[in-house]
């Protein structure tokens, strides 16, 4: 989850642990200058592969020694064991959707009770790291990884990528939407000072619904504890194709970026999904301050597209965030907790 933005920014820690950060952030760019394909580190939420050219989530990951999907999947478990209780997450299964190398599969195995995973991940090569931590993690009992990208429907479908963000990977139904990300990129590439703009490649992928999942076997509905999404503007088809796990109110975690999702999809079809099967939402990115900071504001999902028209003003700032999705039976929004 997260935009292109200067490498320099990579480096940016807290004060006391500024030197150890430029000092990993340079053997990073280091190790590439020397041919290196990868990079081992260990963190209180497992051990982790990671490729070397990867700017983004890989090399992120080894320098900062930490991820922003830690800290939203942590907000999120803690929300839905204080309002629905423990028993909704433990000993669970954690579907995630866009699980890159793992980083919030293995979290959510090795840290928040979670009992078993199913990581669906399209680009292969992130695959391929995903089973390899899983191993590493001697998690590959309790989970299983799919290398297929997930969408409204079985098929096939234009995955557009590139070998420096490969977290950034999106499925492309259009043809069009390469050529929109391509110039997206060199614009935000002029912008950020030390930024490449990424080579993008175009590979064949095939596609699956998590309906067919379900169907398939592969996927118990009723052991479902949390669906993660993580997508790039992907989530409107994902939900489209998840009538089941949606239908039961199965707590859902998404990346909520809506000027992404308005290049690549309607918006109307995620609202509408959203608005029929759950009640509220919580922005797990800004836990305002008049909340109370463990449970965070509750809101009524139909305040979602307030949400979104507060991220397309280019007067307020910042553009996406994760939201977490519930359904709340017989409960109204409670925003004075």
């Amino acid at each position: 989850m997260g935009r292109l933005q200067s490498q320099r920014a990579t480096a940016r820690s807290k004060p006391e642990a500024g030197l150890g950060v430029e000092k990993r952030q340079a053997f990073a760019l280091a190790a590439v200058q020397q041919d290196a394909t990868h990079l081992g580190l260990r963190v209180p939420e497992g051990t982790f592969i990671v490729a070397a050219t990867d700017e983004h989530v890989g090399r992120g990951l080894w320098i900062k020694r930490a991820r922003p999907e830690f800290r939203v999947l942590s907000r999120a478990v803690a929300l839905i064991e204080s309002l629905c209780g423990a028993e909704t997450i433990r000993g669970r299964t954690f579907v995630d959707v866009g699980a890159n190398i793992g980083t919030s599969t293995i979290a959510a195995l090795n840290v928040h009770g979670f009992g078993r995973a199913i990581a669906c991940e399209p680009h292969e090569a992130n695959h391929r790291l995903l089973c390899a931590n899983l191993f590493l993690n001697g998690l590959e009992s309790r989970a299983r990884p799919i290398n297929v990208g997930v969408s409204s429907a079985p098929g096939r479908a234009q995955l557009v990528t590139s070998e420096q963000r490969p977290g950034e990977s999106f499925v492309a139904r259009d043809p069009a939407a390469y050529e929109a990300e391509k110039a997206r990129l060199a614009r935000l590439a002029v912008e950020a000072a030390g930024v490449e703009e990424p080579e993008l490649t175009v590979v064949d992928v095939p596609l699956t619904s998590l309906d067919v999942l379900v169907a398939d076997g592969v996927i118990d509905p009723d052991a479902v504890g949390l669906l993660w999404v993580d997508a790039e503007g992907h989530e409107s088809e994902i939900l489209e194709g998840a009538t089941t796990l949606c239908g039961r109110g199965t707590p859902i975690v998404t990346e909520f970026y809506p000027a992404g999702l308005s290049a690549r999809a309607d918006l109307d079809p995620l609202y509408g999904i959203v608005e029929r099967h759950y009640t509220h939402f919580v922005d797990l990115r800004r836990l305002e301050r008049e909340a109370d900071q463990r449970r965070g504001r509750l809101r009524s999902v139909g305040e979602l597209r307030e949400l979104s028209a507060r991220f397309l003003d280019p007067d307020q700032r910042g553009t996406f965030t994760d939201v977490l999705l519930l359904r709340l039976d017989g409960s109204a929004p409670d925003n004075s907790a």
